[in-house]
Formats: structure tokens, sequence, C-alpha cells
């Protein structure tokens, strides 16, 4: 669970540090009051609910707002701790001492105690009430109209401040809106070019919200680099899984007529964006990153006299994970970043059906053939 201190005010209306944001969020979240999946640098409207039930809980003014060293930030860290926030008994010094009243240290010094039990957090600090009374009487009249002036320069700072945020706030939009409807443009653009899937993918990175997407078997027959890349696994498990001299060939050489034995092995096949070039598929090029696809194979070997029959099934995966690089692509980038678009990943999984014949002549395996067939989702 994040931890306090924040730096600056959090209070609806107002634009607080992001930082102090995302740490407040994490403290609720550890709380159990807050469970939304934010971390833009605005104040969400659940947070705000979250932190007025909070203060409605501790009898504490609700008014949503968390004041550095204030009453409710004190309150969450004693939450966490056990212990007082180590900047609220300095912040309660800093306000009697700006209010005239005459503040110290220890339990024998003159005033009262602000704690009756010496285990109170409180304990030790001291205020002359009676002293700070009659001192805020007798200056009233001369520092009213000080006051005054004081109040009006912090609300007039307060409106500059107010109007200084709403304009960075309508710029930053400004730009957001932009670079989202380059994309869109993008993506429009692109389809009319052919360029289907990268508009797709570009779309969901959009709108989908950080769902990841799974492709059917009926995906990849449309996606012919992952057809190429699960056919070239395949030759390999007949070409180097049972390589002469290699351990699965020994091993089936050495299976007695009417035995069986077990046989797993994979291969992987990589798969990047010059491959795509190189081979003319601008689409995929665009679409998707550097990814990979992995294919595992489970099988039984058995023999009848100088056959050896092996089959079994090859389980295919590819996974690409969709999101941009923040130097080669920063308008997209910056999109994820301020919550207009999420990363996602995009994932395959097929099987095939796999036979192989063996001949056992003159000691050695001899390939008579190989067959594959795909199995139903």
């Amino acid at each position: 669970m994040g931890m306090m201190p924040i730096s600056k005010p959090i209070r609806p209306g107002a634009m607080p540090d992001w930082d102090d944001l995302n740490k407040t969020r994490d403290v609720f979240r550890g709380l159990g009051l807050y469970d939304e999946d934010q971390d833009g640098p605005m104040l969400d409207g659940a947070l705000v609910k979250a932190v007025k039930g909070f203060q409605k809980a501790k009898n504490l003014i609700v008014d949503g707002v968390i004041n550095p060293g204030g009453e409710t930030e004190n309150a969450l860290f004693k939450e966490k701790t056990g212990r007082p926030h180590p900047n609220f008994e300095r912040t309660k010094l800093a306000q009697l001492e700006s209010t005239g009243t005459k503040v110290g240290f220890g339990g024998t010094t003159r005033g009262v105690s602000s704690g009756k039990d010496p285990h109170n957090p409180n304990f030790g600090l001291i205020a002359d009430k009676n002293k700070a009374k009659k001192e805020n009487v007798k200056n009233k009249s001369s520092d009213t109209p000080l006051r005054k002036q004081t109040l009006e320069e912090a609300n007039r700072n307060l409106f500059k401040l107010s109007d200084q945020w709403v304009e960075n706030w309508k710029k930053e939009r400004k730009e957001l809106n932009s670079k989202e409807k380059t994309q869109r443009f993008y993506i429009s653009s692109g389809r009319l070019f052919g360029l289907d899937s990268a508009s797709e993918n570009l779309e969901h990175f959009l709108d989908g919200q950080g769902r990841d997407k799974k492709m059917t078997q009926k995906d990849v027959e449309k996606r012919p680099f992952l057809k190429n890349a699960a056919e070239e696994n395949n030759q390999r498990f007949k070409t180097k899984t049972f390589k002469e001299g290699g351990d699965q060939s020994k091993k089936l050489l050495n299976l007695k007529d009417g035995q069986e034995t077990e046989i797993n092995d994979h291969w992987v096949k990589k798969i990047t964006k010059n491959d795509h070039l190189v081979n003319l598929r601008g689409d995929e090029a665009l679409a998707t990153g550097n990814s990979h696809v992995k294919s595992d194979v489970t099988l039984k070997a058995s023999r009848k006299g100088n056959n050896i029959i092996v089959e079994g099934v090859v389980d295919h995966n590819w996974n690409d994970l969709y999101d941009f690089d923040k130097d080669q692509y920063p308008d997209q980038y910056d999109l994820q970043q301020k919550g207009r678009a999420d990363n996602y990943k995009i994932n395959a999984n097929w099987k095939q059906k796999i036979k192989m014949h063996f001949e056992l002549k003159n000691g050695k395996l001899i390939n008579k053939g190989q067959t594959l067939e795909n199995l139903k989702e």
C-alpha cells in the first residue's frame, strides 16, 4: 500500500500533483475503499467518494479534501501505522503560532497540555490559550484590514492558479484530441489501402480498453506468416528432432517389437518486422511487432515389426504485445500514457495432429512420410 505524505492538497475541482494522486489511490486501494483502475492526472469521482466515506467514518469534516499534514492525511497514516503522521504536529504547531498562541514542548512548561494522557501523540504541545485570546482581542481592530487584504490576495492567487490550470488542461486536451484524430485518420486511410490488420489493431489500441485479443483458427488461416512459421517448425520435427544420430532417433532405434515410448520436443520460429517487409507484407509489418511462434509436440512412438509409427499433437502458440516505443512513436505513446489508449496482447493458439512413419532398414531409420491435420477448436 502506498504511503503519504503528499506535497499538495488533493481537492475536487483543483489540479493535484500526479504522484500525490497515485499515492492516495494506492492508500485507499490498500484500505479496500477504492478499486478503480485509474492512474491519470485528474481526480476521479470514485476517489472523492472514497475520501468522503473515510472522513465520515473517522468523524472528520466531510469535504473530500486531503491537505498535507491535515486531519485526513493524519487519519490515513494512523490507519496504516498506528501512529500519527510526522507532519501533523508540525502543521498544528504552525497553525497555533500563526494565531499568536505561545507554544512550547515539555510536560512542565507553562500552559495546558493538549493531551490528557501522556501517551497521547499530542502530549507536549503546550498552548497558552488565555494569553492567545487576549492578544487576539487586543489586535483584532488593527489586523482585520491586513487579514482581509491577505485573504483577497490569496483568493486572487487561487483564481490565477485555477485559470492557469484550466488553460493548461485545455491545451493538453486539444493536443491529445489532435493526436487521436490523426490516429483515426490512419485507421480509415489504412482500410482504403488494404491495411486491414494494421487498422483493426490500431483501432483496438484506441477503443479496446486494454482487452487482449484472441485469434481463432479461422483468423490464423488468414495470416499466412503464422501458417508459414508453423510449417517451418513442423519440418524441424521431421528433419531435426529425428535427425540421424540424434537422441530421439536413437530412442526409436532402441525400441523392440511391440514396445512404445514418449517423445517431447519444441521449436521456436522468430518473426521480425524486417521479415514482413522483405516478404512484402506491409500490413503485418504495421500490425505486429517482433514476435515468435512456439510449437510444442507430444508424441507416442510404437514399433510393429520393422515399422515405427510416431503420432501426437503439435500445439502452436503465437503472442504479440501491441505497444509503442516512446522515441519512435511519441504520439501513440503519449495517448497511452494519458489514458486515451491502452496496450494489449494478441494471442493465437491452434493445434495439429501429426503422424510420421519410419521403417527400420539396415540399422537405420527411413522416413516414409509425414501427415498433418488441423484439429478443430
